[in-house]
Order: structure tokens, then sequence, then C-alpha cells
């Protein structure tokens, strides 16, 4: 019953196996010393039958009330009945002797149900036993199956700190990373045989989880007699408990109210409430979105009845539900096949289509857009084609780098220090540095040294914390020694390391990391950081996702939106925080962020919504055919339209600028070469333009100190493609003070680093990062 929907209630729960008497005969024939003696198959039997609620006999005998398994007694039994010797209690009023004491078990089964066959079908032939079985261990045949189906991937240091304390080391021997094809001969699966738990010895400071409290949810007393009435009415009584647990729990704390939900769901599936079972399914997503039942919601969805369906229709949230699952079945339908194939490498020329495929199979990337590119790369001269043996040098390279960063031995004492989501990327050899002998290593967060020796752990800097990354040489007789420089925001002093004929490398990864932690940080588009512990991202399927930063898990989904998820916007005050979202579709919707409840949503008659921005009490809204200001009702106060020379051209707003200390408004436009500077008072007609030289139309635009950075696209110098610029604008001046040339396809995002530094990205011909020095 755990997916399916019932078709009505559980009937029976059966135990089959060997008698107990049999086994008893068995094991003192053992104990006896028989060892030689082969042990014999026993004949399967029928031992319990069970209905629900699934208590045992004894409960319900000592109840005083009605046997639980009344509802079956009056029906014909399939097995013969069983008699079994009781020894009565000395001191009850009988004699002390164990003969003639017999009580007779009935094993009897419900209607319509036939198990003459059934210990056969269980055990074909006969019940075989082993020797082992009559000894008991610790059972880890879910570890097993674990280790035999996982993927294996790059572990987190929770994961690290789980298995060093099931060794007796003071290390980790962890192989990181994808798990590359072998194109040698094929080898068995080897699988670690692991000892009880009983012998493992768990440091102290190897796994430090503070264990989780336990919420206790008081099941109402079983009716004593099990038939449907009794049983409905037992449901019910579960229901209204439910609700009102759900009611007495805080909406912080969204795990406790997704099982309520889930059981609530559950009983009212039972009960044949198929609305308000999909209503508390519905309410997983904004709780725990990974238990929620799929394969029975869709169930019950296409179980609706005609007039169920049409009360649906009236509630929002049943619709959008209704709507979510019936697309999700059409696209299972239409999807591609995905499975894993086995990899060999080509020996043929391979031109781009094929290109595409191999490398897909060989577990290297998915994106096609990185592949072309990759291509590209691969590619020399006009012949657009790989040769195979190209290719084999590449895949050999690829692959011996990967295997290189697999194998990474962290202590304990490392573990500690990181946290428990972060993973090793990358490992240095031994190099000198100022801060002692060590080998630098990358997480996704930092860089750190694992200081020679006796292992340390000595932290570099955190990406978000770097100032500056340059490469200086230092004279030694005639040679010039090339050293790695990082300054951190955090100490005056500034790290440095000899990695010799690393340090290019290690140069171009740290910059592209801190570009990337910058760009997280600072620009995050679709994405919004509400506190330390949660990130909503919003996505071009509609929804809303919101990852735990603790957990690093996307458990909850926001599904009110029914296009494209553009831009959020938060207001935080001392009594309440709340969130606006919008979609391109002109949906503004205000989010109470305790609850993820919907508080208000308003529609914008508008062409292809794309930000928002709280100013001085009002929202300003930018689309492609104007610049709203709403407000917080969502009630317009002012619209600005393109200028009137504009309109007759294909052209459209592209992004806009509150400069909020002389109260102006800058805009562009995605074909003009013009910046449009508004007073605020008056948004009839732009006051200032100033002309961007060889620009063909603006994406993007940031303020920066008294600087406003415009990314543009434009023609290349050879004018056959399509180059992006940057240029810098003074605000003072209101004219350009630079022109900067840095990539080959158009800039489609701007970051600002804290004033000091400028991020930028370009378009994906290019697809590069560069990050600029603000003067």
């Amino acid at each position: 019953m755990a997916d399916h929907l019932p078709s009505g209630l559980l009937e029976a729960c059966v135990v089959v196996g060997a008698s107990g008497d049999k086994l008893k005969d068995v094991y003192q024939s053992l104990q006896q010393g028989n060892r030689t003696t082969d042990i014999p198959f026993l004949d399967p039997e029928v031992l319990q039958v069970h209905v629900p609620p699934f208590v045992t006999k004894e409960n319900a005998d000592e109840s005083g009330g009605p046997k639980t398994f009344s509802r079956v007694q009056c029906r014909r039994s399939f097995i013969k009945k069983k008699e079994r010797p009781v020894v009565a209690p000395s001191g009850t009023g009988g004699a002390g002797s164990s003969e003639g004491a017999t009580i007779t078990e009935d094993v009897s089964v419900p209607k319509d149900i036939d198990l003459m066959a059934l210990p056969q079908l269980c055990f074909p032939g006969a019940a075989s036993i082993g020797r082992g079985c009559f000894h008991t261990g610790v059972n880890r045949g879910s570890e097993r199956m674990k280790a035999m189906i996982d993927i294996p991937r790059r572990p987190t240091m929770q994961e690290m700190a789980r298995k060093y304390s099931s060794r007796p080391e003071n290390h980790l021997n962890k192989r990181l990373g994808m798990s590359l094809p072998n194109l040698g001969e094929e080898r068995p699966l080897n699988l670690l045989r692991h000892t009880s738990l009983k012998k493992i010895i768990i440091p102290e400071s190897a796994l430090k989880i503070p264990p989780k409290p336990v919420k206790i949810f008081k099941l109402p007393e079983f009716p004593p007699p099990m038939v449907h009435h009794y049983v409905q009415n037992y449901y019910g009584e579960l229901i209204i408990l439910l609700g009102k647990a759900i009611f007495c729990v805080p909406p912080e704390n969204s795990t406790l109210l997704a099982r309520y939900f889930y059981l609530r769901g559950f009983m009212n599936t039972l009960c044949s409430k198929r609305l308000d079972a999909l209503s508390d399914f519905q309410n997983l997503y904004k709780t725990d979105i990974e238990i929620f039942p799929t394969v029975l919601v869709k169930t019950l969805v296409d179980s609706l009845q005609k007039d169920e369906r049409s009360q649906a229709d009236q509630r929002p949230e049943l619709k959008r539900l209704i709507f979510k699952v019936k697309t999700d079945n059409e696209m299972v339908l239409v999807q591609a096949d995905d499975h894993v194939k086995k990899f060999q490498l080509p020996k043929t020329h391979m031109l781009q289509e094929d290109f595409v495929k191999r490398i897909q199979e060989s577990g290297i990337v998915k994106d096609v857009t990185t592949i072309h590119r990759l291509f590209e790369a691969l590619t020399v001269g006009q012949q657009k084609q790989i040769d195979p043996e190209v290719f084999r040098v590449f895949y050999t390279f690829w692959k011996e780098t990967e295997v290189e960063a697999q194998d990474v031995h962290l202590p304990a004492e490392v573990i500690e220090h990181l946290d428990n989501n972060e993973c090793v990327y990358k490992l240095s050899c031994s190099v000198k540095t100022n801060q002692g002998v060590g080998k630098i290593a990358m997480t996704q967060k930092r860089l750190f040294l694992l200081t020679d020796g006796r292992p340390g752990f000595i932290e570099i800097t955190k990406f978000r914390d770097i100032e500056e990354v340059k490469i200086s040489f230092a004279p030694f007789l005639l040679l010039r020694i090339p050293s790695l420089k990082i300054k951190c925001s955090l100490r005056k002093e500034v790290f440095e390391a000899n990695l010799k004929s690393e340090c290019d490398l290690w140069n171009l990864m740290v910059k592209e990391m801190w570009a990337g932690r910058r760009m997280a940080d600072v620009h995050k588009n679709c994405m919004l950081g509400l506190d330390q512990d949660q990130v909503w991202i919003g996505s071009q399927d509609s929804i809303i996702y919101i990852i735990d930063t603790r957990s690093m898990s996307c458990n909850k989904q926001l599904t009110e939106h029914r296009h494209e998820v553009m831009d959020f916007a938060l207001e935080e005050s001392d009594k309440m925080s709340q969130t606006y979202s919008c979609s391109a579709d002109g949906t503004v919707i205000l989010w109470d962020l305790s609850t993820l409840k919907v508080k208000k949503q308003f529609q914008l008659t508008c062409d292809r919504l794309m930000s928002i921005q709280l100013f001085n009490g009002t929202l300003w809204c930018c689309a492609r055919d104007g610049i709203i200001e709403l407000r917080k009702n969502g009630s317009p106060l002012r619209k600005m339209t393109l200028p009137e020379d504009l309109r007759s051209m294909p052209t459209e707003f592209s992004s806009l600028i509150l400069f909020l200390e002389r109260g102006q408004l800058w805009t562009s436009c995605s074909d003009s070469d013009e910046l449009c500077l508004w007073h605020f008072k008056d948004l009839t007609k732009p006051f200032l333009r100033v002309q961007l030289q060889n620009c063909t139309g603006v994406n993007r635009m940031i303020k920066v100190k008294n600087q406003i950075w415009v990314g543009c696209r434009g023609p290349s110098p050879d004018q056959c493609r399509v180059s992006g610029k940057i240029y810098i604008v003074d605000t003072e001046s209101h004219s350009v003070a630079k022109e900067l040339m840095a990539h080959t396809d158009s800039v489609q995002a701007l970051c600002s680093a804290e004033d000091r530094y400028v991020l930028s990205g370009s378009a994906y011909q290019d697809g590069k990062i560069a990050i600029w020095k603000v003067e």
C-alpha cells in the first residue's frame, strides 16, 4: 500500500515458514554434537494469519474486550487447527502440572483467500536451513546493496567523517570524483565485508552530529470489532487528531508538518476523500517535497469523479497540482533515452553530432553547449571533424587527471575544520609556502594548507574573502622563480606559495573559483539569499526552489507561478520579512517567509516582466514595453514607456538602475546605442542621453561607486561576428570614461564585488568570466 492507491482495506498478513517444533528438534540435534549430520529439508507451513490493525493475539486477549480476530472467527479455516500444550502456572488455583492442559490455536483466514498453495509458492520444494541461521549478527544487507547501486561521486566531509568512524586508522583513503569508464578488461565487483557494529569504535572528534529530537504522535485506541464501520470511524478520529497536531506545529518546523500532512493524506485516501488527500499532499511542496508520493497522487488524480474534478477546478491549489501531474506525465512519455551506455573509443573521424554523443557517453560532460566549445577547441583549420587518435589522447589525459584527484588522504583533525557539504576538488604536490611546507587543497568554498609531517590544517582563505590573486617572480641566481600570491580581506599577511610549474594552473583555477563565488554571492539573477539558512531559486519551469544551505538539499518548492520566474525583491523590517517574486507573464506574488503562503498576488499587463525593485515603499517593475511603479497593493502609480523616437524601432527596455542619491532613473534598450536618464519626479521623457559608440544593444547595467558599467554587444573589429564590450560611464560628466574589450560574444552579466572588482560574463560562444579592477 506504500505508493499505490488501495482498492480496499488490507485483508491479511500471513507468516510462512518452518514450524517451531521442527526447528527446535534440528537445533537440539546440533547441540548434541551431531554436526556431521546433514540438516534436513523442512516442510513449510502457514504459521500465523493477521488482520489489520496488526496487534498480537495476546494483547487482544489482555484488553478484556472482544478479540482482534473476531472478524474472521465465523469464517471457514483452510488450515487444520493445531493443539499445543500449555504449562499452567502454579499457585493460581490449579495444579502445577503441564499435562493435559492444551489450547486450540485458530489459524483462520479472511473470506476469499486460499492459503493452500502459499507455502510451496514461498518455498519451492522445501525450506532449507543453513547452520549459520542459528547465530545472530548485524544485518548489513542495505549497505551492501547501496554499495552496488550507488554512483560514485565526490563525498562530502560528513560522509568522510562517517567513513572514518568505521576504520581503525587515523586517516581516510577515499576515491573522489566521477567514476570513469574502464577501457581495459572487465573485472568482477569486489564488495567489502563489514564487521559487526559492536566492534566499531567511533572517535568522539570524528563525528559530532547532535541527536535529533523525537516527536511522538499517539494513535487512538483500536476498535475492538474489526468491521468496516468501526474501521472508518477509527480513520476519521485519526484524521481529526492529525488536524489538531498540524495546527499546533509552528511553521518553521516544516519537517514535522510534512509527516503529519503525509499521514493525514494517506488516511483521507483510505476514507475515499480524494480531494482532501490531494490537498494534504499538495502541502508537501512547501514542507518536504522529498516524501511526495508521486505514484499515489497520480492514481488519485486519475480516479477523480466528474463532480470531484469540478470541485477541484474551484480550488486553485488543487487545480495547479492536477495540471502539474498531467504535465509531468506527458513529459515522461516523450522523455529521451537516457540510459547508461557502454562507452567505447571511436575508430573513425567524428563530425560534431557524433562527437557530442561520444562525450556524453564517456561521462565527461552532458551539456551540449560545453561540448560544442570543446569540439571547436579540438578541431584545427577548415576541417570540422576530430581524428580518433586526437580523441584518444584527449580522453586519456582527462581520465588520468581525474584519477589523480581521486586519491586524497584527509585526517579526522582536518575534516573537523570543514563544512559537512564540502568536497576536495584539487590537491597540489608538496610545496613551500610562507605558512610552512604542505599541499594546497581546494574545495568549493575555500583554500587550505595540508601541512607535511604531522598532518595539520591551515586555512588560506575562503573564495568570497579574496581581494587579489597574482603571480610574482623571485630572482634566484639567473632564474626567476614564479610564486602565487593571494591577498585576503580578513588578514594582513599575503599568502605566498612556490608552486613552480603548477603556478599558472593554480592562478587560473583560483581566479575562476573566486569569480564564480562572487557571481553567486552578489549577482544571483533568478536567485535570492534570504538568510544564512535558505536560498530561493527561480526557474524556467515556473517553480521556485528553496535550498536549505545547512543540509544543501532542495526539499521545498513554491508552485504558484505559471511562467518563468524572473526576479525577487526582499522587504525586511523589525516586525516582518516578506518577499516579492515575479514571472515573465506579469504575475507578482508577495510571500510570507515564515509560512511560505501567498499574502497577495496581482497581475500586470505588460510584455515580459523582467525585474522588480523596491524603492521608497513602492515596487518598480521593468518590462520590455515599459517600466511601472506600483503601490504595495498592486495598483499602478506611474508608467514609463519607450521614448518616442524609439517606438518605431524593434527595441525594448533591457535594464533599469534607480540612482537614489540624485533622484534619477537610468534605462537601457536591447537594440539601442543610448542610455536614457530620467528625473524621478518626471517620467514623461528623458532629460539626457548618453551615446555609446560602436554599440548595437545593451544587455546589462550596474552601478559601481560613481560609475555605471554597461555590458553590450557590438561588431568585432573585422565586422564578421559579434563581440562583447563594456562601457564605463561617469555619473558626474555623463560621458563614457573607458571602453573595455575582453569577450568574443555579447556581455550578458555584470556584478560588483564590494565596489573593488567587477565581474563580467559573456554568452555561450565565448563563455568566459572576466575580472576587472575598479579604479
